[in-house]
């Protein structure tokens, strides 16, 4: 008898366990999924008198992004800001890629020694993929 309710005591203990765990594992939730965004700066150049930034966009996520926005920069050879325009590009697929062409009008200190770039500047519910490269900061 008292084998059988050493046994029973066992079964109880170890049930008790096996329920703490369970409650464990269901407190834990999977993260949010998000866009994961990344920029491709193809180049820049002059074309009838206006200049054209062209890069891509690619979503390696699994949720589209929506709202991106983009910012094209140019810089003098010593670093100094000669241009800066923001475009709302909308939304990116997910798991997909656009190629877009920004035009600016009436540029007229364009140089071949400028420097030309375009990087994501936010989009909603994403991560910026190219934000955890150290020292890309526009």
């Amino acid at each position: 008898m008292k084998q059988i309710f050493g046994i029973l005591i066992i079964v109880l203990l170890s049930g008790c366990a096996l329920t703490e765990y369970r409650e464990d594992v269901q407190e834990e939730q999977c993260p949010k999924e998000k866009s994961l965004l990344v920029s491709y700066f193809e180049g820049w150049g002059e074309d009838k008198g206006e200049l054209v930034f062209g890069f891509y966009i690619i979503n390696y996520g699994y949720e589209e992004a929506k709202n991106v926005t983009i910012g094209c920069y140019s810089n003098d050879k010593d670093g100094n800001r000669l241009f800066d325009k923001e475009y709302n590009i909308g939304s990116v697929g997910s798991v997909s890629w656009i190629y877009k062409d920004m035009v600016v009008d009436k540029f007229l200190n364009y140089s071949e020694d400028d420097v030309g770039f375009c990087q994501i500047i936010s989009c909603v519910d994403c991560e910026i993929l190219n934000d955890r490269v150290i020292g890309l900061e526009v």
